[in-house]
């Protein structure tokens, strides 16, 4: 449902040239019945997609009342909308989507309440690993905003601390975080001396449900059996007989390891908050896919 809506607003933008999208344009008293989310009306001078796109993106709040916590309980219109909000910040430039960003969580400041419900559903669509509409990236601006804010509740600006870091972390560009680990013969091999024009470096749970999914996609695409990079997946957790017992359902052609010291979860090297976790690197190590999908990871590859 939020996916099409998503397509339905973004098309919108595409057709009118004026508010002619808004549920609701005389006022009225406000009852829970009646409280809707109603879209900037888009002055009729802007012609082209890019600046009607970019003019909702800046004024996509300006007639929603932040005050009205009332509307924290009717996630079909609120949650609704900022789903669409990531939607559109995701289509316009970085710089006018920080920028929006950063004055919709001002504006929300003025309850806390609705500061607290704002912010939860941004980090949710933003950065859970299961959102349709992830990009980490684009919560940056808000996690850096609300990380020195000073007039928040505490525990708001310890998230965004700790979001602003794993975001941070082997970021899109960056060299990925070197770590060692025992292969099955007990020999041990860093990841920075793996030679191959590309790898892709999967941590997994033998005991996940979804890794063990993952794994047989892996094995199974004929674009990445074809591709020339080498698979590197590590067990980053203690239990060395648990890792053993899985190795003879790994191909033998993958680099299978195990972190035995723990490194990559006491140091947090990488952000496993979520298993299995895939990153494509290229030869020299860097970050071109973060945390990605196979389908993710198969696109860029065709398409490279």
């Amino acid at each position: 449902m939020i996916q099409k809506t998503l397509l339905f607003i973004f098309t919108g933008l595409l057709i009118a040239c004026s508010g002619n999208s808004q549920v609701q344009n005389k006022p009225q008293a406000k009852t829970t019945e009646n409280r809707t989310f109603q879209l900037p009306e888009v002055p009729t001078m802007l012609q082209t997609v890019e600046e009607r796109l970019n003019y909702v993106v800046e004024h996509y709040w300006d007639n929603f009342d932040f005050q009205d916590t009332t509307y924290i309980h009717l996630p079909e219109v609120t949650e609704q909308a900022i789903a669409n909000y990531v939607d559109l910040l995701g289509r316009t430039t970085s710089d006018i989507a920080s920028s929006a960003l950063q004055n919709t969580l001002k504006s929300a400041m003025k309850e806390p309440k609705m500061l607290k419900y704002l912010n939860s559903q941004l980090r949710r669509y933003m950065t859970d690993p299961n959102s349709p509409i992830r990009n980490e990236e684009l919560y940056e601006p808000a996690a850096q905003f609300l990380s020195t804010a000073t007039s928040i509740d505490e525990t708001i600006r310890i998230k965004a601390t700790r979001d602003l870091k794993l975001i941070k972390l082997n970021r899109r560009g960056s060299i990925a975080n070197n770590f060692s680990y025992r292969l099955p013969d007990g020999k041990v091999q860093a990841l920075h001396q793996v030679s191959s024009p590309m790898t892709l470096l999967l941590f997994f749970d033998p005991d996940c449900h979804t890794c063990s999914e993952v794994i047989e996609e892996l094995k199974a695409s004929p674009i990445l059996n074809q591709a020339n990079l080498q698979i590197v997946a590590i067990y980053p957790e203690g239990d060395a007989d648990i890792w053993r017992n899985i190795l003879p359902k790994l191909p033998q052609n993958w680099i299978n390891g195990h972190d035995y010291t723990l490194s990559v979860l006491n140091h947090e090297l990488y952000n496993l908050n979520a298993m299995p976790t895939l990153y494509l690197l290229d030869a020299d190590k860097r970050v071109l896919i973060k945390d990605g999908t196979v389908r993710e990871i198969e696109y860029y590859l065709q398409e490279n």
